[in-house]
């Protein structure tokens, strides 16, 4: 058998991703998305598994760690998945939801490079295309502190993620047909605790220890309150950020928010209900967990215990209590406090109503009366090339007062300004708001119309800073949001059937597209390639194209270099003082020396040489590369290949 040359060219650069340090960490996970038969509600349905777990698994991680997600679509149709709390530094392409992230097609896959950049908390992860979520596919993030940053609490016995959410019997493609039929969608059959029905959960605990449970609701529509028989709750954290420890014996939890509490086993030795149920519905959805007390042979009995029901001020006065704890350090040292977001003036004000209505006869939902209109090339590659397609301002900073109409509405924004926005709910239901990307200041929310005076009852001190928020029935929130993170932005509601009822933000500064040629091809009009053509120095023979993959391989593993690189290898006889005295690196305009170049191809050589060439060294024709940017000893490089067959 004759012996496969290849011929490589290296192409090699330090991978800098949303300004990736060399000290932060890489967890690598790679997923399967599948059909599965599911059973939740007592019948079997079609629902969506990540690698056969539903819901799936958790993502635990640090503050600042980098997270390498290879997601591979098994489905027979398009797929996503978006990142909820998520910030995504200057990084919108992962967010994961129409207009900024093409879908991965059936039978392909798509690695997610995500950085938590200066956060911390409880999130979660969602599918975001074609009711998806109605299926499964969900599951919790967690961002822990990093170790030298204080947490305003003690260590947790344990730490639990708990997702509830209401839920239909009906596939999501039969529900799916309803809403593409112009039709409101009936009240859910059920609410689950982690993909479970009534009693279908059990968290175990030890007497007179601490518990921390992660709530999420990742539901479809419904505001569920959440509660534990005889014990009560004290509220810590709010979508990163850390609060003031209040006490509450319920909680309400809407839409799309995330909660973290602190339960502590101080009650009788027995099992105790766990129980969510749904808010202003009628009739009242309810389900219920359990709380076992380790060594308890005692089971739960009698009625779960009943919870508020129709009340908006009890909900309304309790949103108004949650507070950020402005002494306590959030994901760096300094205190949550010394960012005085009340004493900077806005440059803008936006108000956003709600409505909804008819178009051609179907059942439309629409922000400022525009009802969102999707395009079949992501937006995002539309506004980089300049090419037309949808206009930003196409939505106007205040409701219009007139009929729905349709149209792709991107609203425009200018960074590093800081905004006032105020979502209006002019309906009968409660609704839930998110914006991906950033998180925002709740200052106010009061029921009827806002006015201008209604700033003076704004929390100007210590409001919670978080991504989602609730609008009560005939009430409007008002947030400050600072414009500090480039790129283009959605914001939505959180009630999945109300998907018209969206935009997208561009917040725009010269953003560097470092990954470009990720946009693989996902529309009917517009194909991107990027590719490079390497030749051989001499000769001028090309060598290979090199194309960025529709299909990537997974991530190999990513040599970290060491700080004392640079003088190990002028052992090697390489005795230029630019890789090791820090003053001739300064003259050089480096902060300090620089890794050797030939040392720094190596890494690519040797992880090349273990993936493609199976550690085989005859199976190298060639080697060349070009160096894009200098490396520092002690960074982390990635070099990321694909097979494209013989050359």
């Amino acid at each position: 058998m004759v012996p496969l040359k290849l011929a490589v060219a290296v192409f090699l650069a330090l991978l800098v991703v949303n300004s990736v340090v060399a000290e932060d960490p890489y967890r690598f996970f790679t997923w399967n998305v599948t059909y599965g038969t599911i059973w939740p509600l007592g019948v079997p349905q079609q629902g969506i598994l990540i690698n056969g777990q539903f819901p799936g698994p958790d993502i635990y991680s640090v503050t600042n760690d980098n997270l390498i997600v290879n997601v591979f679509n098994s489905l027979d149709e398009p797929f996503l998945l978006s990142w909820n709390g998520i910030q995504n530094r200057r990084n919108s392409f992962e967010d994961g939801v129409y207009g900024t992230t093409c879908p991965i097609p059936p039978g392909k896959n798509m690695t997610y490079i995500l950085q938590v950049k200066d956060q911390i908390g409880s999130f979660y992860y969602f599918p975001s295309l074609a009711f998806h979520k109605a299926a499964g596919g969900f599951g919790g993030i967690r961002i822990l502190s990093r170790p030298r940053i204080p947490v305003p609490f003690p260590d947790p016995a344990d730490d639990y993620t708990i997702l509830i959410g209401d839920w239909y019997k009906k596939n999501h493609t039969a529900l799916k047909a309803i809403l593409d039929g112009g039709r409101k969608l009936p009240l859910p059959d059920g609410i689950l605790i982690n993909g479970r029905g009534p009693n279908g959960v059990t968290f175990t605990v030890e007497q007179g220890k601490t518990y921390r449970l992660r709530i999420s609701n990742v539901g479809l529509q419904n505001t569920l309150n959440f509660r534990v028989e005889g014990h009560k709750m004290t509220l810590v954290e709010v979508e990163g950020t850390h609060t003031l420890q209040t006490t509450y014996s319920s909680l309400d939890v809407h839409v799309g928010q995330s909660y973290s509490v602190l339960i502590t086993a101080n009650q009788e030795a027995k099992d105790h209900y766990i129980v969510v149920s749904s808010r202003f519905t009628s009739p009242v959805l309810t389900t219920t967990g359990v709380l076992h007390y380790s060594g308890s042979n005692t089971p739960v009995s009698g009625p779960p215990p009943g919870g508020p029901t129709i009340q908006i001020d009890w909900s309304l006065n309790q949103a108004r209590s949650i507070r950020t704890n402005l002494s306590a350090s959030g994901p760096r040292p300094n205190p949550q406090g010394s960012y005085h977001y009340g004493m900077i003036n806005t440059t803008r004000t936006i108000r956003l109503a709600s409505s909804a209505g008819q178009v051609n006869g179907k059942q439309r939902y629409a922000v400022n009366s525009v009802s969102f209109v999707p395009l079949d090339t992501p937006l995002k590659l539309l506004d980089y090339f300049k090419v037309g397609g949808f206009k930003v301002g196409s939505i106007s900073d205040s409701p219009s007062g007139g009929g729905i109409y349709q149209d792709t509405s991107v609203l425009g924004t200018d960074y590093r300004k800081f905004i006032e926005i105020i979502f209006e709910n002019n309906e009968d239901i409660v609704q839930s708001w998110h914006l991906d990307g950033y998180s925002f200041w709740v200052v106010g929310m009061d029921g009827g119309q806002w006015t201008q005076a209604s700033r003076n009852v704004y929390n100007l001190r210590d409001a919670v800073s978080r991504c989602t928020t609730q609008v009560y029935p005939k009430s409007w929130t008002a947030i400050y949001l600072a414009l500090d993170n480039v790129g283009m932005w959605n914001l939505r509601t959180e009630f999945w059937a109300r998907q018209s009822s969206q935009l997208l933000m561009l917040c725009s500064f010269t953003e560097l597209f470092q990954k470009l040629q990720r946009f693989r091809a996902c529309s009917k009009a517009t194909l991107l390639e990027i590719e490079i053509v390497s030749y051989e120095k001499e000769s001028g023979e090309p060598l290979c194209m090199n194309q960025y993959p529709s299909n990537q391989t997974a991530f190999p593993k990513i040599p970290k270099s060491q700080p004392f690189a640079a003088l190990l290898f002028t052992l090697s006889g390489q005795f230029n003082p630019l890789h090791s005295d820090p003053m001739v690196g300064n003259i050089a305009g480096f902060s300090r020396p620089v890794l050797h170049g030939l040392c720094t191809l190596g890494f690519a050589i040797r992880v090349i040489i273990g993936r493609i060439c199976r550690g085989d060294l005859t199976l190298i024709k060639n080697l060349s590369g070009r160096f894009l940017l200098h490396v520092y000893p002690g960074e982390t490089l990635i070099t990321e290949m694909w097979p494209e067959g013989l050359r």
